[in-house]
């Protein structure tokens, strides 16, 4: 008979910025047992799992904090050809936590640029900034190392064909992991409008520039008949090169699905024909990659479908497919359709998902904490800027302490951060910081990260701050 032997009560009690794994005594049949959460399995538990661990007597479940409030169940089943027996289940209480104070600190000028580009490897993330000199466009990128930026290595690329507009850089920027960071790739969109996608792989530890940029561009073979097509952000996820497409079927009408997203693999982007991706007959808008908290082998990637319900694409890190994460909670609230620009989400356990937008006025925020489990309904909130000070950029999403924290640069007045750790979001100024454009690193998953390295850029200055909680 599969049980829980603790907790004595049956009740748990955990916060959401919680980080350290859970670890329960159990009875249970190591791969025959299976873990039920709110009443949906999620599997044995013995081979690879974004879940946790079931072994020895002991189940695991892993945690990184960014988690939504709420209540949920545990329960153990283990089938039989005559009766399946099921464990008494165990309520799992998730409280919200205290909200941290932060406090940044300086650190180190790194360089003069335009536009930052934060980027995803399986290290971390890296940094890059584009610079424009002489009529010509480069990155220089710096690895990710800990829980900031190697600012010791750095490598430059040239972006031929790059055309900036706004602060949006329309670049993205990855790495392969080789024992060290051994290569860098790269996309950016072409012209302005854009007219294609433009890809290159350079080695880490060589300056070479003798590589060979490969790229699509719209074309009817995979778009069909289009009046108008125009090519915008690039993505990189896993092995997938991915981009922002608006291809109108009529100008003057508009319909479902003319502004999408199409992807391709990396090692074929010159030989294959890229594929619209398939969710239906509904517009894909502000892609970017989730901060997700969890291990696992997938890439997840937050937008918005038909402009007013946020979501979650996975990529597959073995097959590359490309699948909507499931949810039992549809959060359809006409206040995403005001929000410009991508979508920020960050994933933690017990389907855990918390999302930001920047209202297209830069004067708010719209947030939502979501259980895609079903098990708690979803709230939504939006928090305005204080001060009259309007963002100047994208926001960016960082884990400190456990705790999801947006950021939002408002060019000469302070930073703002939001602090996620309720639906009762708390806003603090960061004084003295000045950002037109921010980014953060990214944890690799078990760090609990007590402070992360920020990039702030500032009348074309780049530098470094250390983000922290007192």
């Amino acid at each position: 008979m599969p049980d829980f032997l603790e907790p004595a009560n049956g009740e748990l009690q955990l916060e959401t910025t919680r980080f350290s794994d859970l670890t329960l005594n159990v009875n249970a049949s190591v791969g025959a047992t299976r873990l039920l959460i709110d009443g949906e399995s999620v599997g044995t538990l013995t081979s690879s799992s974004r879940v946790g661990v079931l072994a020895d007597g002991q189940l695991q479940l892993f945690m990184r904090g960014a988690m939504v409030s709420g209540v949920h169940t545990l329960q153990l089943r283990t089938p039989d050809e005559v009766e399946t027996e099921e464990s008494e289940p165990v309520s799992v209480l998730i409280d919200p936590a205290a909200t941290p104070t932060l406090r940044w600190e300086a650190g180190e000028s790194l360089a003069l640029g335009e536009s930052l580009v934060p980027g995803a490897t399986p290290q971390g993330a890296a940094l890059g900034l584009v610079i424009e000199s002489a009529g010509t466009s480069s990155l220089q990128v710096w690895q990710p190392r800990d829980n900031g930026w190697d600012t010791t290595r750095s490598r430059t690329v040239a972006l031929p064909g790059y055309v900036r507009s706004g602060g949006d850089a329309a670049v993205a920027i990855a790495g392969r992991l080789d024992g060290d960071l051994a290569s860098l790739r790269v996309a950016w969109r072409v012209g302005d409008p854009g007219t294609a996608i433009a890809t290159v792989e350079v080695d880490w530890m060589t300056d070479d520039q003798a590589t060979e940029v490969v790229g699509f561009a719209p074309d009817p073979a995979w778009l069909g008949a289009r009046e108008w097509t125009a090519i915008g952000r690039p993505l990189l996820a896993g092995d997938l090169v991915l981009a922002e497409v608006t291809a109108l079927t009529d100008s003057e009408h508009p319909h479902p699905g003319d502004q999408t997203l199409a992807a391709t693999r990396w090692s074929s982007v010159e030989l294959s024909t890229p594929q619209i991706v398939a969710v239906g007959a509904v517009d894909l808008l502000g892609a970017q990659l989730a901060l997700d908290s969890l291990p696992g082998t997938s890439t997840s990637i937050g937008l918005r479908l038909g402009r007013v319900q946020p979501a979650v694409l996975e990529v597959d890190g073995n097959s590359s497919a490309l699948g909507l994460r499931p949810t039992h909670a549809i959060v359809d609230d006409p206040r995403w359709g005001e929000v410009d620009g991508p979508l920020l989400t960050a994933l933690g356990a017990f389907g855990s998902r918390i999302v930001a937008g920047l209202h297209r006025d830069r004067n708010a925020v719209l947030l939502a904490w979501i259980d895609d489990s079903g098990a708690n309904e979803a709230t939504v909130r939006r928090v305005a800027l204080p001060d009259d000070a309007l963002a100047a950029g994208s926001m960016a999403v960082a884990l400190v302490s456990g705790a999801v924290v947006l950021l939002v640069p408002r060019g000469n007045a302070d930073m703002v951060a939001i602090t996620t750790t309720s639906d009762a979001p708390d806003t603090q100024m960061l004084a003295g910081l000045a950002c037109d454009a921010v980014a953060a690193a990214r944890t690799a998953p078990g760090n609990e990260a007590a402070s992360v390295a920020v990039a702030c850029l500032h009348a074309r200055s780049l530098v470094t701050v250390s983000l922290g909680v007192e």
